[in-house]
């Protein structure tokens, strides 16, 4: 067991010593700084004669003792760890500071958009209880009181706790030595909560003929031939979501496919959620037409998010022109999956793998050495079944131009 002692070292240059509780253990010496001091005359032969401070000193170091009784295995320490947990007090741990910190590191790892969603979480969480919360004040009551507050939510009421259990979680683990039995953290309040499951989103998938409408819409603007463009390789693309669009670098080009891990997955998967998918020839002059520098795609938007917020722009002006429902960038995923079940009689298996989801049976997955020409197998009957889709003709005071109709269906002969 360490052993403790009041001691001086250096004379300061103003006559007086600051004092050390000076930690022995195994054999091995180090010190800790008080916020004591003594002048000349109350040292003897380098001791400290002066009882007030002799007293203090006395009750520190029985504070030391009780702290060192109710850890486990002190004797395998060495000094520098005794002195270590001596200092950490943990008595009061501020979670806020803690989830920035915890944000901060998933942005250091590339992970911005799932910091992104943390940082909503620790936004909404911050408003209900106050910047000043400590993990030893959050408790099963309150986070049930606060998860009422988002049953409105679709879902921020599923996803805004299960962050903030994911960093609770993770300060426990790094405040908390279990190995030593010295738990700073004592409560499991998530433990007697219920997290509620999200709404199921509505079915944001259209019929073959409304996607081939909007593949043969006669853009007009910038926006909305850019719009057009990217619904065409979303769905090309099988779905691909805007994000790994926009994220796409020449590296992910080879021999014709593009081969990237999906950015919404590819840190919690054991395969990083690769893919390859094959270029269908109705899309390789898209490729042309957007070659970057930086970017295999060059859109003209800072980030993935605008880019997704534009193209939704276009698509929304698209939609009404064409008398369909508003549609957004996802919606071809969507349409792309329907599509391939009820009318190209793709299993739900085959779908999930084509979409790049996990698999259910992860055990079996990693005997597999994956093809991934299944993809474009698939990929071409959806393709062929939107391009065959007859669109219905709207009743029109005005005489539609027959060659120029004729010009558009071209496009996909």
């Amino acid at each position: 067991m360490a052993t403790f002692k009041a001691e001086i070292r250096t004379k300061r240059t103003d006559g007086l010593y600051l004092v050390y509780i000076r930690v022995t253990h195994n054999r091995k010496n180090a010190y800790i700084k008080t916020d004591w001091y003594v002048r000349s005359s109350k040292v003897k032969e380098g001791v400290i004669t002066d009882q007030t401070v002799l007293g203090q000193c006395a009750i520190k170091i029985k504070g030391y003792l009780d702290k060192l009784n109710n850890a486990e295995d002190v004797n395998s320490w060495s000094v520098k760890e005794v002195v270590d947990f001596l200092k950490t007090e943990y008595s009061k741990i501020p979670f806020i500071p803690y989830c920035q910190k915890f944000i901060d590191k998933m942005v250091n790892e590339g992970r911005e958009k799932s910091a992104s969603n943390y940082k909503c979480a620790k936004k909404s969480f911050e408003t209900f209880f106050g910047k000043d919360i400590t993990f030893q004040g959050i408790t099963s009551y309150g986070l049930t009181e606060w998860i009422k507050s988002l049953k409105k939510t679709a879902r921020a009421k599923e996803t805004y706790p299960k962050a903030i259990k994911a960093i609770f979680d993770a300060g426990c683990l790094e405040f908390n030595d279990y190995d030593r039995n010295n738990i700073y953290i004592h409560s499991q309040p998530f433990k007697g909560v219920k997290i509620p499951k999200h709404d199921l989103p509505q079915k944001r998938a259209i019929d073959a003929a409304s996607i081939k409408s909007i593949l043969q819409y006669d853009a007009k603007t910038k926006q909305t031939e850019k719009a057009q463009d990217v619904a065409k390789l979303i769905i090309y693309l099988v779905g691909m979501n805007t994000v790994d669009l926009f994220n796409l670098e020449e590296k992910n080009l080879k021999k014709g496919k593009i081969c990237y891990n999906r950015s919404k997955t590819k840190d919690t998967r054991d395969d990083k959620a690769y893919i390859e998918i094959g270029i269908h020839p109705d899309i390789k002059h898209l490729f042309k037409k957007y070659r970057g520098e930086k970017r295999l795609l060059e859109f003209g938007y800072s980030n993935d998010r605008s880019f997704n917020k534009h193209i939704n722009i276009g698509l929304k002006t698209i939609c009404k022109d064409l008398g369909l429902p508003p549609v957004d960038t996802y919606t071809f995923r969507h349409s792309w999956a329907t599509i391939a079940h009820n009318d190209c009689g793709a299993s739900d298996e085959q779908i999930a793998f084509c979409l790049n989801h996990g698999s259910a049976h992860k055990v079996t997955i990693g005997y597999i050495k994956k093809s991934f020409t299944r993809i474009d197998e698939l990929n071409n009957k959806v393709i062929d079944f939107i391009l065959k889709a007859k669109i219905e003709k709207k009743t029109s005071n005005k005489k539609t131009e027959k060659p120029k109709e004729q010009a558009q269906l071209s496009l996909f002969s």
